[in-house]
Protein backbone atom coordinates (compact mmCIF):
# COMPACT_ATOMS: atom_id res chain seq x y z
CA UNK A 1 0.00 0.00 0.00
CA UNK A 2 1.22 3.54 -0.99
CA UNK A 3 2.56 5.62 1.88
CA UNK A 4 0.04 8.57 2.99
CA UNK A 5 2.83 10.85 3.39
CA UNK A 6 4.25 10.53 0.09
CA UNK A 7 1.26 10.65 -1.76
CA UNK A 8 0.54 13.61 0.04
CA UNK A 9 4.05 15.02 -1.19
CA UNK A 10 3.05 14.10 -5.11
CA UNK A 11 -0.01 15.49 -5.00
CA UNK A 12 0.92 18.37 -2.89
CA UNK A 13 3.57 19.14 -5.37
CA UNK A 14 1.18 18.62 -8.25
CA UNK A 15 -1.18 21.21 -6.12
CA UNK A 16 1.55 23.86 -5.98
CA UNK A 17 2.43 23.89 -10.01
CA UNK A 18 -1.32 24.32 -10.85
CA UNK A 19 -0.69 27.06 -8.16
CA UNK A 20 2.80 28.41 -9.85
CA UNK A 21 1.28 28.11 -13.51
CA UNK A 22 -1.50 30.79 -13.44
CA UNK A 23 0.60 33.46 -11.24
CA UNK A 24 3.31 33.21 -14.20
CA UNK A 25 0.48 32.66 -16.90
CA UNK A 26 -2.16 35.47 -15.72
CA UNK A 27 -0.12 38.72 -15.71
CA UNK A 28 1.06 37.89 -19.27
CA UNK A 29 -2.26 36.99 -20.32
CA UNK A 30 -4.11 39.83 -18.82
CA UNK A 31 -2.14 42.12 -20.66
CA UNK A 32 -2.32 40.24 -24.04
CA UNK A 33 -5.75 38.89 -24.17
CA UNK A 34 -7.32 40.87 -21.82
CA UNK A 35 -10.17 40.40 -19.40
CA UNK A 36 -12.78 40.36 -22.01
CA UNK A 37 -10.19 37.33 -23.65
CA UNK A 38 -10.18 35.36 -20.30
CA UNK A 39 -13.87 36.07 -19.81
CA UNK A 40 -14.34 34.70 -23.47
CA UNK A 41 -12.85 31.26 -22.96
CA UNK A 42 -14.44 30.83 -19.15
CA UNK A 43 -18.29 31.21 -20.78
CA UNK A 44 -17.52 28.46 -23.08
CA UNK A 45 -15.79 26.21 -20.66
CA UNK A 46 -18.26 26.36 -18.27
CA UNK A 47 -21.21 25.87 -20.83
CA UNK A 48 -18.95 22.62 -21.90
CA UNK A 49 -18.32 21.23 -18.09
CA UNK A 50 -21.52 21.27 -18.15
CA UNK A 51 -21.52 18.09 -20.44
CA UNK A 52 -18.84 16.60 -19.29
CA UNK A 53 -20.62 16.55 -15.81
CA UNK A 54 -23.76 14.60 -17.47
CA UNK A 55 -20.86 12.16 -18.81
CA UNK A 56 -19.09 11.57 -15.80
CA UNK A 57 -22.08 11.74 -13.25
CA UNK A 58 -20.78 11.20 -9.89
CA UNK A 59 -17.81 8.72 -10.93
CA UNK A 60 -15.04 11.09 -9.99
CA UNK A 61 -16.33 9.86 -6.38
CA UNK A 62 -17.99 7.20 -6.85
CA UNK A 63 -15.12 5.84 -8.96
CA UNK A 64 -12.59 6.48 -6.58
CA UNK A 65 -14.32 5.14 -3.76
CA UNK A 66 -15.43 1.87 -4.87
CA UNK A 67 -12.08 1.32 -6.81
CA UNK A 68 -10.40 2.21 -3.14
CA UNK A 69 -12.65 -0.73 -1.48
CA UNK A 70 -12.03 -3.36 -3.80
CA UNK A 71 -8.49 -3.24 -5.08
CA UNK A 72 -7.48 -5.83 -2.33
CA UNK A 73 -8.84 -8.22 -4.91
CA UNK A 74 -7.97 -8.09 -8.50
CA UNK A 75 -11.23 -9.98 -9.77
CA UNK A 76 -13.66 -7.60 -8.28
CA UNK A 77 -11.51 -4.96 -9.30
CA UNK A 78 -11.49 -5.49 -12.95
CA UNK A 79 -15.44 -5.87 -12.74
CA UNK A 80 -15.70 -3.33 -11.03
CA UNK A 81 -13.43 -0.66 -13.79
CA UNK A 82 -14.93 -2.77 -16.44
CA UNK A 83 -18.60 -2.09 -15.44
CA UNK A 84 -17.87 2.15 -14.36
CA UNK A 85 -16.11 2.97 -17.37
CA UNK A 86 -18.47 0.94 -19.84
CA UNK A 87 -21.01 3.42 -18.00
CA UNK A 88 -19.10 6.43 -18.46
CA UNK A 89 -18.17 5.43 -22.56
CA UNK A 90 -21.87 4.52 -23.00
CA UNK A 91 -23.36 8.42 -21.31
CA UNK A 92 -20.23 9.55 -23.23
CA UNK A 93 -21.63 8.45 -26.64
CA UNK A 94 -25.21 9.97 -25.79
CA UNK A 95 -23.84 13.40 -24.29
CA UNK A 96 -21.77 13.86 -27.27
CA UNK A 97 -24.39 13.68 -29.79
CA UNK A 98 -26.51 16.04 -27.97
CA UNK A 99 -23.62 18.45 -27.65
CA UNK A 100 -23.24 18.50 -31.59
CA UNK A 101 -26.75 19.20 -32.24
CA UNK A 102 -26.24 22.14 -29.96
CA UNK A 103 -23.17 23.43 -31.69
CA UNK A 104 -24.91 23.14 -34.65
CA UNK A 105 -28.40 23.83 -33.90
CA UNK A 106 -28.48 26.52 -30.98
CA UNK A 107 -25.05 28.35 -30.16
CA UNK A 108 -24.14 31.79 -30.86
CA UNK A 109 -20.98 31.26 -31.45
CA UNK A 110 -19.74 27.83 -33.10
CA UNK A 111 -16.05 28.35 -33.84
CA UNK A 112 -15.40 28.04 -29.99
CA UNK A 113 -18.36 25.78 -29.00
CA UNK A 114 -17.01 23.28 -31.67
CA UNK A 115 -13.74 23.95 -30.57
CA UNK A 116 -14.87 22.73 -26.93
CA UNK A 117 -16.22 19.60 -28.31
CA UNK A 118 -12.94 18.05 -28.12
CA UNK A 119 -12.83 19.12 -24.02
CA UNK A 120 -16.22 17.24 -24.25
CA UNK A 121 -14.74 14.29 -25.93
CA UNK A 122 -11.74 13.61 -23.87
CA UNK A 123 -14.06 13.42 -20.39
CA UNK A 124 -15.43 10.38 -22.06
CA UNK A 125 -11.62 8.66 -21.23
CA UNK A 126 -10.97 10.09 -17.94
CA UNK A 127 -9.49 7.46 -15.67
CA UNK A 128 -8.41 9.49 -13.33
CA UNK A 129 -10.75 8.16 -10.58
CA UNK A 130 -9.20 4.72 -10.70
CA UNK A 131 -5.60 5.92 -10.48
CA UNK A 132 -6.85 7.58 -7.23
CA UNK A 133 -8.93 4.35 -5.75
CA UNK A 134 -5.88 2.97 -6.35
CA UNK A 135 -3.72 5.51 -4.71
CA UNK A 136 -1.40 6.02 -7.83
CA UNK A 137 -0.81 9.83 -6.93
CA UNK A 138 3.26 9.86 -8.49
CA UNK A 139 1.71 9.07 -11.95
CA UNK A 140 -1.42 11.41 -12.06
CA UNK A 141 1.31 13.98 -10.15
CA UNK A 142 3.92 13.29 -13.54
CA UNK A 143 1.07 13.30 -16.34
CA UNK A 144 -0.04 16.42 -15.17
CA UNK A 145 2.84 18.34 -14.57
CA UNK A 146 4.14 17.28 -17.68
CA UNK A 147 1.02 18.52 -19.83
CA UNK A 148 0.67 21.62 -17.75
CA UNK A 149 4.35 22.32 -18.46
CA UNK A 150 3.77 21.97 -22.13
CA UNK A 151 0.59 24.18 -21.94
CA UNK A 152 2.48 26.63 -20.40
CA UNK A 153 5.30 26.80 -23.22
CA UNK A 154 2.69 26.75 -25.51
CA UNK A 155 0.96 30.09 -24.32
CA UNK A 156 4.22 32.06 -24.09
CA UNK A 157 5.45 30.77 -27.48
CA UNK A 158 2.35 30.85 -29.33
CA UNK A 159 0.27 33.88 -27.79
CA UNK A 160 1.38 37.42 -28.70
CA UNK A 161 -1.82 39.41 -29.02
CA UNK A 162 -5.52 40.03 -28.45
CA UNK A 163 -6.96 38.05 -31.28
CA UNK A 164 -5.22 35.04 -30.31
CA UNK A 165 -8.06 33.84 -27.83
CA UNK A 166 -8.90 31.10 -30.19
CA UNK A 167 -5.74 29.52 -30.00
CA UNK A 168 -5.39 29.89 -25.82
CA UNK A 169 -8.70 27.72 -25.83
CA UNK A 170 -6.96 25.38 -28.27
CA UNK A 171 -3.85 25.01 -25.98
CA UNK A 172 -5.64 24.11 -23.13
CA UNK A 173 -8.43 21.69 -24.79
CA UNK A 174 -5.71 20.20 -26.16
CA UNK A 175 -3.45 19.49 -23.04
CA UNK A 176 -6.65 17.90 -21.41
CA UNK A 177 -7.12 15.42 -24.31
CA UNK A 178 -3.22 14.32 -24.47
CA UNK A 179 -3.63 13.92 -20.47
CA UNK A 180 -6.70 11.42 -20.65
CA UNK A 181 -4.80 9.51 -23.30
CA UNK A 182 -1.90 9.02 -21.77
CA UNK A 183 -3.17 7.54 -18.65
CA UNK A 184 -4.08 4.30 -19.97
CA UNK A 185 -1.50 2.31 -20.10
CA UNK A 186 -0.05 2.87 -17.00
CA UNK A 187 -3.88 1.28 -15.89
CA UNK A 188 -4.14 -1.48 -18.12
CA UNK A 189 -0.81 -2.56 -16.53
CA UNK A 190 -2.73 -2.88 -13.30
CA UNK A 191 -6.25 -4.11 -14.26
CA UNK A 192 -8.43 -5.39 -17.56
CA UNK A 193 -10.95 -5.06 -19.06
CA UNK A 194 -13.15 -7.99 -18.83
CA UNK A 195 -16.79 -8.96 -20.01
CA UNK A 196 -19.35 -7.79 -17.78
CA UNK A 197 -23.41 -7.99 -17.87
CA UNK A 198 -25.40 -5.33 -18.63
CA UNK A 199 -27.14 -5.74 -15.12
CA UNK A 200 -23.37 -4.81 -13.19
CA UNK A 201 -23.32 -1.67 -15.01
CA UNK A 202 -26.58 -0.59 -14.41
CA UNK A 203 -26.16 -0.85 -10.90
CA UNK A 204 -23.63 1.82 -10.14
CA UNK A 205 -26.19 3.86 -12.16
CA UNK A 206 -28.18 4.86 -8.82
CA UNK A 207 -25.24 5.42 -6.76
CA UNK A 208 -23.56 7.65 -9.20
CA UNK A 209 -27.03 9.85 -9.73
CA UNK A 210 -27.13 10.45 -6.42
CA UNK A 211 -23.92 11.78 -6.87
CA UNK A 212 -24.72 13.22 -9.60
CA UNK A 213 -27.02 15.57 -8.37
CA UNK A 214 -24.62 16.41 -5.66
CA UNK A 215 -22.12 17.52 -8.64
CA UNK A 216 -24.65 19.39 -10.55
CA UNK A 217 -25.61 21.47 -7.59
CA UNK A 218 -22.06 22.46 -6.75
CA UNK A 219 -21.42 23.12 -9.78
CA UNK A 220 -24.32 25.68 -9.70
CA UNK A 221 -21.76 27.84 -7.94
CA UNK A 222 -18.63 26.26 -9.53
CA UNK A 223 -19.74 27.01 -13.05
CA UNK A 224 -23.33 28.72 -13.16
CA UNK A 225 -21.99 31.70 -11.65
CA UNK A 226 -19.59 32.62 -14.70
CA UNK A 227 -22.31 31.28 -17.19
CA UNK A 228 -24.66 33.70 -15.53
CA UNK A 229 -22.42 36.75 -15.76
CA UNK A 230 -21.85 36.20 -19.12
CA UNK A 231 -25.57 36.53 -20.08
CA UNK A 232 -26.56 38.95 -17.28
CA UNK A 233 -23.88 41.42 -17.85
CA UNK A 234 -22.92 43.28 -20.96
CA UNK A 235 -19.57 41.43 -22.56
CA UNK A 236 -17.62 39.26 -20.84
CA UNK A 237 -15.16 41.65 -18.58
CA UNK A 238 -17.14 40.71 -15.83
CA UNK A 239 -16.60 37.05 -16.09
CA UNK A 240 -12.73 38.05 -16.75
CA UNK A 241 -12.72 39.95 -13.59
CA UNK A 242 -14.32 36.58 -11.68
CA UNK A 243 -12.39 34.38 -13.50
CA UNK A 244 -9.08 36.09 -12.87
CA UNK A 245 -9.95 36.87 -9.34
CA UNK A 246 -11.02 33.19 -8.58
CA UNK A 247 -7.68 32.00 -10.22
CA UNK A 248 -5.84 33.25 -6.91
CA UNK A 249 -8.63 31.78 -4.06
CA UNK A 250 -7.64 28.45 -4.97
CA UNK A 251 -4.55 28.67 -3.21
CA UNK A 252 -5.68 28.22 0.62
CA UNK A 253 -7.35 25.38 -0.90
CA UNK A 254 -4.69 24.04 -2.87
CA UNK A 255 -2.90 21.98 0.37
CA UNK A 256 -6.40 21.10 1.68
CA UNK A 257 -7.65 19.89 -1.42
CA UNK A 258 -4.56 17.74 -1.67
CA UNK A 259 -4.79 16.26 1.86
CA UNK A 260 -8.69 15.27 0.45
CA UNK A 261 -7.85 14.05 -2.47
CA UNK A 262 -5.30 11.76 -0.82
CA UNK A 263 -6.95 10.44 2.07
CA UNK A 264 -10.43 9.57 0.83
CA UNK A 265 -9.05 6.32 -0.73
CA UNK A 266 -7.05 5.18 2.22
CA UNK A 267 -9.91 6.00 5.08
CA UNK A 268 -12.53 4.25 2.46
CA UNK A 269 -10.13 1.16 2.12
CA UNK A 270 -10.14 1.63 6.00
CA UNK A 271 -13.30 1.25 6.78
CA UNK A 272 -13.79 -1.29 4.56
CA UNK A 273 -11.29 -3.16 6.58
CA UNK A 274 -13.61 -1.73 10.17
CA UNK A 275 -10.56 0.32 11.14
CA UNK A 276 -11.59 2.92 13.36
CA UNK A 277 -8.56 4.49 13.91
CA UNK A 278 -9.15 6.94 11.37
CA UNK A 279 -11.01 9.18 13.78
CA UNK A 280 -7.67 10.30 15.15
CA UNK A 281 -6.36 11.44 11.60
CA UNK A 282 -9.72 12.94 11.00
CA UNK A 283 -8.77 15.40 13.79
CA UNK A 284 -5.67 15.85 12.54
CA UNK A 285 -6.54 16.67 8.78
CA UNK A 286 -9.07 19.34 10.29
CA UNK A 287 -6.29 21.20 12.57
CA UNK A 288 -3.81 20.90 9.39
CA UNK A 289 -6.22 22.29 6.85
CA UNK A 290 -7.93 24.76 9.19
CA UNK A 291 -4.38 26.21 9.76
CA UNK A 292 -3.17 26.06 6.34
CA UNK A 293 -6.38 27.97 4.65
CA UNK A 294 -6.34 30.43 7.41
CA UNK A 295 -2.75 31.68 6.92
CA UNK A 296 -2.80 31.73 2.85
CA UNK A 297 -6.02 33.14 3.20
CA UNK A 298 -5.36 36.26 5.36
CA UNK A 299 -1.96 36.49 4.19
CA UNK A 300 -3.29 37.11 0.65
CA UNK A 301 -6.16 39.48 1.78
CA UNK A 302 -3.71 41.50 3.54
CA UNK A 303 -1.01 42.32 0.20
CA UNK A 304 -4.54 42.72 -1.89
CA UNK A 305 -4.13 46.35 -2.04
CA UNK A 306 -0.60 46.13 -3.88
CA UNK A 307 -1.15 42.58 -5.52
CA UNK A 308 -3.87 43.03 -7.72
CA UNK A 309 -2.44 46.50 -9.79
CA UNK A 310 1.28 44.36 -9.45
CA UNK A 311 -0.11 40.89 -11.04
CA UNK A 312 -2.63 42.04 -13.23
CA UNK A 313 -1.91 45.57 -14.11
CA UNK A 314 -3.97 48.46 -15.27
CA UNK A 315 -7.96 47.97 -15.65
CA UNK A 316 -8.22 44.92 -12.86
CA UNK A 317 -8.98 47.16 -9.93
CA UNK A 318 -12.35 45.53 -9.29
CA UNK A 319 -10.29 42.21 -8.33
CA UNK A 320 -9.26 43.72 -4.61
CA UNK A 321 -12.46 43.96 -3.77
CA UNK A 322 -13.22 40.40 -5.04
CA UNK A 323 -10.31 38.84 -2.97
CA UNK A 324 -12.05 40.08 0.11
CA UNK A 325 -15.23 38.82 -1.07
CA UNK A 326 -14.05 35.60 -2.42
CA UNK A 327 -11.21 34.76 -0.11
CA UNK A 328 -12.74 34.11 3.47
CA UNK A 329 -14.51 31.37 1.19
CA UNK A 330 -11.35 28.98 2.30
CA UNK A 331 -11.42 28.40 5.34
CA UNK A 332 -15.17 27.12 5.02
CA UNK A 333 -14.07 25.38 1.90
CA UNK A 334 -11.14 23.93 4.16
CA UNK A 335 -13.14 22.24 7.46
CA UNK A 336 -16.19 21.50 4.77
CA UNK A 337 -13.84 19.49 2.42
CA UNK A 338 -12.19 17.34 5.16
CA UNK A 339 -15.79 16.28 6.55
CA UNK A 340 -16.81 14.72 3.20
CA UNK A 341 -14.02 13.69 1.78
CA UNK A 342 -12.96 11.83 5.05
CA UNK A 343 -15.87 11.11 6.43
CA UNK A 344 -19.20 11.91 4.58
CA UNK A 345 -18.33 9.77 1.27
CA UNK A 346 -16.09 7.15 2.69
CA UNK A 347 -19.30 5.88 4.84
CA UNK A 348 -21.24 6.07 2.26
CA UNK A 349 -23.01 9.34 3.70
CA UNK A 350 -23.88 10.36 -0.21
CA UNK A 351 -27.46 11.80 0.52
CA UNK A 352 -26.22 14.33 3.08
CA UNK A 353 -23.81 15.68 0.60
CA UNK A 354 -26.17 15.90 -1.85
CA UNK A 355 -28.58 17.78 0.73
CA UNK A 356 -25.36 20.12 1.78
CA UNK A 357 -24.54 21.05 -2.01
CA UNK A 358 -28.64 21.59 -2.92
CA UNK A 359 -28.65 23.99 0.14
CA UNK A 360 -25.61 25.80 -1.05
CA UNK A 361 -26.28 25.54 -4.43
CA UNK A 362 -29.94 27.47 -4.43
CA UNK A 363 -28.78 30.18 -1.69
CA UNK A 364 -26.15 30.88 -4.11
CA UNK A 365 -28.86 30.65 -7.20
CA UNK A 366 -30.90 32.84 -5.64
CA UNK A 367 -28.19 35.33 -4.57
CA UNK A 368 -26.89 35.32 -7.80
CA UNK A 369 -30.23 36.45 -9.70
CA UNK A 370 -30.58 39.18 -7.35
CA UNK A 371 -27.02 40.21 -7.15
CA UNK A 372 -25.04 40.42 -10.74
CA UNK A 373 -27.96 42.56 -12.01
CA UNK A 374 -26.76 45.08 -9.13
CA UNK A 375 -23.16 44.66 -8.60
CA UNK A 376 -22.03 42.09 -11.72
CA UNK A 377 -19.02 40.17 -10.09
CA UNK A 378 -19.16 41.39 -6.72
CA UNK A 379 -22.54 40.42 -6.45
CA UNK A 380 -21.20 36.81 -7.91
CA UNK A 381 -18.77 36.89 -5.35
CA UNK A 382 -20.91 37.61 -2.23
CA UNK A 383 -23.53 34.88 -3.82
CA UNK A 384 -20.06 32.46 -3.85
CA UNK A 385 -19.49 33.14 -0.07
CA UNK A 386 -22.69 32.29 1.22
CA UNK A 387 -23.19 29.65 -0.59
CA UNK A 388 -19.71 27.78 1.16
CA UNK A 389 -20.99 29.22 4.40
CA UNK A 390 -24.18 27.08 4.57
CA UNK A 391 -22.59 24.47 2.63
CA UNK A 392 -20.08 23.95 5.52
CA UNK A 393 -22.73 24.70 8.27
CA UNK A 394 -25.13 21.80 7.04
CA UNK A 395 -22.13 19.17 6.93
CA UNK A 396 -21.17 19.89 10.18
CA UNK A 397 -24.45 19.85 11.43
CA UNK A 398 -25.23 16.01 9.91
CA UNK A 399 -22.28 14.51 11.54
CA UNK A 400 -22.64 16.33 14.64
CA UNK A 401 -23.97 13.29 16.27
CA UNK A 402 -21.14 11.32 15.31
CA UNK A 403 -18.15 13.54 15.76
CA UNK A 404 -17.47 16.21 18.39
CA UNK A 405 -18.15 18.98 16.24
CA UNK A 406 -17.65 21.99 18.75
CA UNK A 407 -14.14 20.40 19.62
CA UNK A 408 -13.08 20.75 16.20
CA UNK A 409 -14.46 23.98 16.21
CA UNK A 410 -12.88 25.14 19.34
CA UNK A 411 -9.30 24.17 18.53
CA UNK A 412 -8.96 25.22 15.18
CA UNK A 413 -11.13 28.44 15.19
CA UNK A 414 -7.62 29.28 17.23
CA UNK A 415 -5.55 29.40 13.61
CA UNK A 416 -8.57 31.26 12.01
CA UNK A 417 -7.92 34.09 14.90
CA UNK A 418 -4.58 34.37 14.29
CA UNK A 419 -5.26 34.97 10.44
CA UNK A 420 -7.33 37.68 11.41
CA UNK A 421 -4.80 39.29 13.38
CA UNK A 422 -1.93 38.65 10.55
CA UNK A 423 -4.58 40.16 7.83
CA UNK A 424 -5.13 43.27 10.13
CA UNK A 425 -1.52 43.96 10.85
CA UNK A 426 -0.35 43.77 7.88
CA UNK A 427 -3.44 45.29 5.44
CA UNK A 428 -2.95 48.90 7.33
CA UNK A 429 1.34 48.70 6.78
CA UNK A 430 2.67 51.35 4.38
CA UNK A 431 6.52 51.37 4.56
CA UNK A 432 7.57 54.96 3.41
CA UNK A 433 11.36 53.41 2.22
CA UNK A 434 9.43 50.51 0.17
CA UNK A 435 9.46 52.76 -3.19
CA UNK A 436 8.08 49.71 -5.55
CA UNK A 437 4.89 47.52 -5.07
CA UNK A 438 6.95 44.11 -4.64
CA UNK A 439 9.29 45.51 -2.17
CA UNK A 440 5.81 46.64 -0.43
CA UNK A 441 4.74 42.97 -1.08
CA UNK A 442 7.93 41.11 -0.16
CA UNK A 443 7.74 42.88 2.89
CA UNK A 444 4.53 42.06 4.30
CA UNK A 445 4.84 38.66 3.17
CA UNK A 446 7.62 38.77 5.85
CA UNK A 447 5.87 40.70 8.34
CA UNK A 448 2.41 38.47 8.16
CA UNK A 449 4.83 34.88 8.21
CA UNK A 450 6.72 36.29 11.35
CA UNK A 451 3.33 36.45 12.92
CA UNK A 452 1.78 33.75 11.36
CA UNK A 453 4.39 31.58 12.54
CA UNK A 454 5.24 33.06 16.10
CA UNK A 455 1.36 32.70 16.61
CA UNK A 456 0.99 28.49 15.98
CA UNK A 457 4.23 28.02 18.05
CA UNK A 458 1.94 29.51 21.08
CA UNK A 459 -1.39 27.56 20.04
CA UNK A 460 0.76 24.46 19.37
CA UNK A 461 2.30 25.18 23.15
CA UNK A 462 -0.92 25.58 24.85
CA UNK A 463 -2.56 22.93 22.85
CA UNK A 464 0.27 20.52 23.91
CA UNK A 465 -1.03 20.95 27.29
CA UNK A 466 -4.07 19.00 26.78
CA UNK A 467 -5.02 15.61 27.88
CA UNK A 468 -7.25 14.60 24.50
CA UNK A 469 -6.60 11.85 22.54
CA UNK A 470 -7.37 13.22 19.36
CA UNK A 471 -5.44 16.48 20.39
CA UNK A 472 -1.93 14.39 21.25
CA UNK A 473 -2.16 12.98 18.16
CA UNK A 474 -1.97 16.07 16.23
CA UNK A 475 0.69 17.17 18.50
CA UNK A 476 2.77 14.69 17.78
CA UNK A 477 1.94 14.67 14.24
CA UNK A 478 3.69 18.19 14.30
CA UNK A 479 6.55 16.88 16.14
CA UNK A 480 7.17 13.79 14.20
CA UNK A 481 7.12 16.30 10.70
CA UNK A 482 9.40 18.86 12.93
CA UNK A 483 11.99 16.15 13.81
CA UNK A 484 11.95 14.91 10.51
CA UNK A 485 12.98 18.19 8.52
CA UNK A 486 15.79 18.37 10.94
CA UNK A 487 17.33 15.55 10.82
CA UNK A 488 16.99 15.74 6.66
CA UNK A 489 18.25 19.42 7.47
Amino acid sequence: MNSIKKNYIYNTLLQILLLIVPIITTPYLTRVIGAEGLGVYSYYFSIASYFVIFIKLGIDNYGNRTIAEHKNNQLELNTSFSELIYLQFFLGGIIVTIYIVYAFCFSSDRKYVLLFLVLVLSSCFDITWYLSGMEEFKSISIRNAAIKLLNTTLIFLLIKEENDVFKYCLILILGSLVSQIIAWPLVLKTTKLVKVHIKGIIKHLKPNLLLFLTVISVSIFKIMDKIMLGLMTSGKMEVGFYESSERIIHIPSILVVSLGTVMMPRISNMIALHDNSYKKIFFTSIMFSMAISSSITFGIMGISKEFVPFFYGAGFERNELLFLILLPCCPFMAFANVIRTQYLLPNHRDKDFLISGILAASVNLIANFIMIPMWGSVGAAIATLLAEIIGCIYQAFVVAKELDIKKYIKYSIWFVFLGIIMFICIYFMHFTFCQSLILQIVTKIIMGTLIYVMGSIIIIYILSKESDEEVYFFIYSIKSLFIRFRLKS
